[in-house]
């Protein structure tokens, strides 16, 4: 279950972010119950691609942090084709190349820290007068991308987690010299995909996708408007929440916050358990929730972009 403060540190770390006309972003991560906090995520916009993801770290903040610093660069050194123009297959090899580039940066401690995935590359288009976007999620572990349509609550889109006791997640264990006790792989990571923990990718004669625990996502394709809601979050969310509640807490709760940023420090703390203990853990974890809104807004872009990723960018280009 993993060691628990006395006190939560409820601290939040936000961005907020806008590109105009395509999409407004708010982001935030709370320690909360954890005695350290290994969660991180990227924001990255441009009109023609924006990358979202959340890295849920386990053993340490080492691949998570790794992940963050890394994963757009990574995306955009793409050379042989452009990421609106890759398949599903190509993803999934981006995804484990992505891996094995965090296994080859110095100071990464990889063998006893890795991290879930979820990945959100958003393509946005103008038709006529409104925005529609393509939207490719990558996903290995247990955190969550889901896009809602306000027009049509009652559908859904969200990726399926991965967890050890999922039964073809268990036969690609066992079949790499792995076993499932206690709900977790060999008794001991309670997840089944992620980046990093390379101490379980080692086993002779089989790829990284059959490894006991492989960065191998599933790929999916959605299609979505003007003003629908994308939502990346880790599962200290979504162990607390059902995809159909955070949306409701989201929709209704959005009049009284002042932005999308203090919208998602709202939610973690209505997440957030009075006592792990009594909880059996369930919202005592590590919490990072983004919100996606669809919509942008009529001015300029705002950006964070570090230098590196906007010479990454750059780079692409020429």
């Amino acid at each position: 279950m993993g060691a628990y403060r006395s006190q939560p540190d409820t601290e939040k770390h936000t961005d907020e972010e806008q590109l105009k006309n395509i999409c407004t972003v708010g982001a935030s991560m709370m320690c909360g119950w954890r005695i350290s906090q290994e969660d991180a995520h990227v924001v990255y916009l441009t009109e023609e691609l924006c990358i979202f993801a959340v890295f849920d770290g386990h053993g340490g903040d080492s691949v998570s942090k790794r992940a963050g610093e890394l994963l757009v660069k990574h995306c955009l050194s793409q050379k042989k084709k452009k990421l609106c123009e890759m398949s599903d297959p190509e993803f999934q090899d981006l995804i484990l190349d992505f891996d094995a580039l965090i296994k080859k940066t110095p100071q990464t401690e990889h063998a006893e820290s890795g991290a879930t995935s979820v990945i959100s590359f958003v393509f946005p288009k103008k038709d006529e007068d409104k925005m529609k976007y393509v939207i490719k999620v990558c996903n290995s572990g247990d955190s969550r991308a889901v896009c809602y349509d306000p027009t049509n609550p009652s559908t859904i889109k969200a990726t399926i987690d991965h967890k050890p006791t999922d039964e073809a997640e268990t036969n690609r264990v066992i079949k790499a010299g792995g076993h499932i006790s206690m709900d977790r792989v060999n008794g001991d990571l309670a997840l089944s995909r992620a980046l990093g923990d390379t101490r379980y990718k080692e086993a002779p004669n089989i790829g990284p996708k059959d490894q006991a625990i492989t960065a191998d996502p599933d790929v999916y394709t959605w299609e979505a408007k003007q003003g629908d809601t994308l939502i990346l979050a880790c599962d200290g969310i979504y162990d607390v929440l059902t995809n159909q509640q955070l949306y409701k807490y989201i929709t209704t709760n959005a009049p009284k916050a002042t932005s999308l940023g203090n919208l998602c420090e709202m939610a973690m703390d209505h997440c957030m358990c009075d006592n792990p203990t009594q909880s059996c853990g369930v919202g005592a974890d590590n919490m990072t929730i983004m919100v996606i809104d669809l919509s942008g807004t009529d001015t300029v872009a705002t950006s964070a972009n570090s230098k590196e990723d906007q010479k990454a960018q750059t780079d692409q280009k020429d």
